[in-house]
């Protein structure tokens, strides 16, 4: 489904008719800018014998509100989200989650939430059936959504695995999709047993959370600038560099793993569009040489630069 079928006046209300009507669970879109401007793509695989399913969705900012009116409908397997690219927040029962760019959730759809994504969005949704994760994690019932770490272990498997997992399932049998969304399941188990050995980390937003998205949206017009730091955005702001400190690591993460991120999700599109060689791609992207790229890209992504290129390829 692609919202460019649609004339200007029409694209929101037929995509907003379109996803209520296919999603599996009962909800609400609402839309927080101008109709007009709307843009939206959806690819989606359901599997026909486990009727486990995923999503790959490109489109402006909108709001999705699942209500205890909606919790009629009895569904309430796991969703998992992988956040290609765009930020926003996640609301249940009065807790309130920061999502991140390049980074993975798993949200119980068994409780009412509220979920709101920002500016261009890339999302990967993957239908995960509750029977092949409860019995072993009966305390996921504490929590409506769970973060995995990506930038190691079982987590940076995982977000690699999603990365390619849009691609892999359109050129493959039947037979083998199965085994693709066992092997998909396995993973997430693996990351709920590495969360249950520490500690939640509950990413919640702040009182200054609208400020922080303003500060998203500034870094994300200069990121590509390899002279943009910090001082920029205190400059800006007039705000203390400890008080930026404290913003960012109320959310979960720094300006400096912000700041790579942007220039990485860049870089990663880049990588599979365009010829460039690394050092000319690596200035574009905001960065001072091909060796400071490579190393923020391992770190980002883990892989070099080089051989996600050939991955695309």
């Amino acid at each position: 489904m692609d919202t460019a079928q649609w004339d200007g006046a029409s694209k929101w209300q037929n995509w907003k008719y379109a996803i209520e009507k296919a999603l599996p669970y009962d909800c609400e879109l609402s839309l927080n800018s101008d109709p007009a401007c709307f843009e939206g793509h959806l690819e989606v695989f359901h599997h026909p014998i486990t009727h486990e399913s995923y999503s790959d969705v490109t489109y402006s900012g909108n709001q999705v509100r699942r209500t205890k009116q909606h919790l009629q409908d009895g569904y309430s397997d796991y969703i998992l989200m992988f956040v290609k690219s765009g930020e926003g927040s996640f609301q249940s029962e009065g807790e309130v989650y920061w999502f991140k760019p390049n980074s993975i959730y798993l949200i119980d759809t068994s409780r009412p939430f509220s979920k709101d994504m920002y500016g261009d969005c890339q999302v990967v949704f993957i239908r995960i059936a509750k029977d092949r994760i409860d019995p072993a994690f009966p305390q996921l019932a504490a929590q409506a959504v769970r973060a995995f770490p990506t930038d190691n272990g079982p987590g940076l498997l995982l977000r690699n695995y999603l990365y390619m997992l849009p691609r892999a399932v359109h050129t493959s049998t039947e037979s083998t999709i199965d085994f693709l969304f066992r092997a998909l399941t396995n993973l997430v188990v693996a990351n709920l047993m590495e969360l249950s050995e520490q500690l939640p980390e509950r990413n919640y937003a702040t009182t200054d959370h609208a400020f922080f998205i303003q500060v998203l949206k500034y870094m994300r017009q200069h990121y590509t600038d390899p002279s943009f730091r910090l001082s920029n955005l205190v400059a800006h702001y007039q705000r203390s560099r400890s008080y930026f400190y404290q913003l960012f690591k109320e959310h979960g993460t720094s300006f400096t793993d912000e700041l790579r991120a942007l220039r990485i999700e860049y870089a990663a599109n880049r990588l599979a569009t365009a010829s460039s060689s690394m050092a000319d791609l690596a200035y574009e992207c905001g960065f001072n040489g091909a060796s400071q790229f490579s190393r923020a890209f391992k770190v980002e992504m883990g892989v070099t630069p080089q051989k996600f290129r050939l991955t695309q390829l």
